[in-house]
């Protein structure tokens, strides 16, 4: 989970907001069998339920499809673990998520980390389409693409300067049309995908399990990310994005026996 300031300098007047990684069993596919799949979800920081719809629930709730995609893989592999880094000196449109995809099938021993440019993220919810549920026969329904009319204001959108035109200054204030829509379809038709569109690091072996990311700046004056990337034999692989490629430039182990590694974290702590 990670809050982003999109209220910052936003000529909308939009909210911040909270974007949460996640995995759940798949609706939207035709399987005999349950496809878990990896999601990313988004949630107005304001956001106080509606007042008859929707009570007590969030009204601008939306998740979407997130892809790593790794060659060869039978089943899409699922998120365990994110991290936000973000320029204290830059917009956060230019921030990036950092995260790691482990498989869900034991035919795959493959780990991957992807990236994610948090404006491409954006934009998929606050331009993209919105699947909607459909009865095919008496007892099957299927998910396809709405192409129908969307309310305003936009369903899953925060409070801004066009809701508060209409004198909606509040997600109470909502319609019940819109938060009907939103209750019935939260769900978006299109993706988010990775950097380049592929992974930035893919390793067989043990599993991933948390990652954390800062940028170090070389003798050459060049700043590059360097990722922390634990693992469940209880190591962490220190990687280096080096002109858009990755390379694992040192493997700590931490424990004598090995364990999983379920936290990772820089520290505070001043050395004298």
């Amino acid at each position: 989970m990670a809050w982003v300031p999109e209220s910052v300098e936003s000529a909308a007047g939009d909210d911040d907001k909270v974007y949460l990684f996640f995995t759940e069993t798949a609706v939207e596919f035709d399987c005999y069998n349950k496809l878990v799949v990896p999601r990313v979800a988004r949630v107005c920081k304001g956001d106080l339920g509606g007042l008859r719809t929707l009570q007590k629930k969030w009204t601008s709730f939306l998740k979407t499809g997130i892809n790593c995609p790794v060659l060869n893989s039978p089943l899409p592999l699922l998120i365990q673990d994110s991290y936000r880094w973000c320029d204290n000196n830059l917009s956060w449109k230019e921030c990036i998520f950092f995260a790691i995809f482990t498989p869900q099938s034991e035919t795959s021993d493959v780990s991957a980390v992807c990236a994610y440019n948090m404006s491409d993220i954006s934009r998929v919810f606050s331009e993209g389409k919105y699947k909607t549920s459909v009865n095919v026969e008496t007892s099957f329904v299927k998910w396809v693409m709405y192409s129908g009319e969307v309310p305003v204001p936009r369903p899953g959108a925060c409070i801004n300067n066009e809701a508060r035109s209409m004198r909606i200054t509040k997600s109470l204030d909502l319609p019940d049309r819109t938060l009907q829509f939103i209750k019935d379809r939260p769900l978006l038709d299109q993706a988010v995908e990775p950097v380049s569109g592929e992974p930035l690091l893919m390793r067989r072996g043990a599993a991933f399990t948390r990652i954390i990311v800062n940028q170090v700046q070389a003798a050459d004056g060049r700043k590059y990310h360097v990722m922390f990337i634990g693992t469940e034999k209880g190591t962490i692989l220190k990687a280096v994005n080096y002109d858009g490629e990755m390379f694992i430039i040192e493997e700590i182990h931490i424990f004598q026996t090995p364990q999983l590694i379920n936290i990772l974290m820089f520290s505070t702590a001043t050395v004298l």
